[in-house]
C-alpha cells in the first residue's frame, strides 16, 4: 500500500493541531513498515519532526517548492492536489489537516481520507469573523463532499459534521490521540490503517 500524507500541519502548526498531526503521521510510519509513505510537505527547511521520521526506509519526504503553498492551507492544497499528486498517485491520500481541494477526486485511483479537527467556528462568537466562519464552513462542506472518510479526535466534532453538514455517520471515524502524545499513538495508527484497508479491500 503507498499511502500520501498530508504534512503541511505537522510542520507549519505548533498548536495542538500540529501536534496531533504529528503524532499520527509519526506512529502509521513506524508501525506499518511494510507500508510506504511519502509525507508532503512546504519549503526547503527542516525541523526535529521531518529529521526523525526521513531515516526510515518506507518513508519518503517530498519537498514542494514554491512560496504560494507556504501562505495558506487552501492554497497548498489546490497546488498538491493540481499538479503534484497526479504526477505519482498513491493508493491513499490522507489531508491531516481537515481540507480537500475537491480536485482530489479528479484523481484516477485514489480514495480520499481527511482529518477534521474542529468546528468551534460554529459555536464561538469570539475569535472568528464572519469572513472567517464562511471560509472555513466552506472548507470543511467541500471537504465533506470530497473525501471517502472522515477521520476526527473528538466524539462532538463527528456530531456537528452530522448535524451542520449532514455527513453520514458511517463515513466518520472517531480515532482517540491523547493531548501529549510526543512518542505517538500506535492504537491510533492501527485504527486509521484500518480506515485505509477498509476503503482499499472493503475490510
Amino acid at each position: 500500500m503507498k499511502v500520501a500524507l498530508d504534512g503541511w500541519k505537522a510542520v507549519m502548526d505548533s498548536g495542538h493541531d500540529g501536534c496531533c498531526s504529528r503524532a499520527v503521521i509519526g506512529s502509521l510510519v513506524r508501525t506499518f513498515p511494510g507500508c510506504t509513505f511519502d509525507v508532503y510537505v512546504p519549503g526547503k527547511g527542516g525541523n526535529a519532526f521531518l529529521n526523525s521520521i526521513s531515516g526510515l526506509e518506507n518513508v519518503r519526504i517530498c519537498r514542494v517548492s514554491g512560496f504560494l503553498s507556504r501562505l495558506s492551507v487552501s492554497l497548498w492544497h489546490r497546488y498538491l492536489d493540481c499538479h503534484i499528486l497526479p504526477q505519482d498517485p498513491p493508493d491513499i491520500f490522507h489531508s491531516a489537516d481537515g481540507v480537500l481541494s475537491g480536485d482530489i477526486g479528479k484523481i484516477r485511483g485514489i480514495k480520499a481520507v481527511a482529518t477534521v479537527y474542529d468546528l468551534s467556528f460554529l459555536s464561538s462568537r469570539e475569535g472568528f469573523s464572519w469572513l472567517q466562519r464562511h471560509r472555513s464552513s466552506a472548507l470543511i462542506r467541500r471537504t465533506c463532499r470530497t473525501a471517502d472518510r472522515i477521520i476526527v479526535h473528538d466524539r462532538d466534532v463527528a456530531a456537528g459534521l452530522v448535524r451542520y453538514y449532514f455527513l453520514p455517520k458511517d463515513t466518520i471515524t472517531v480515532v482517540s490521540v491523547p493531548k501529549d502524545s510526543p512518542d505517538g499513538v500506535p492504537q491510533a495508527a492501527e485504527d486509521i490503517m484500518a480506515v485505509y484497508r477498509s476503503l482499499l479491500y472493503g475490510d
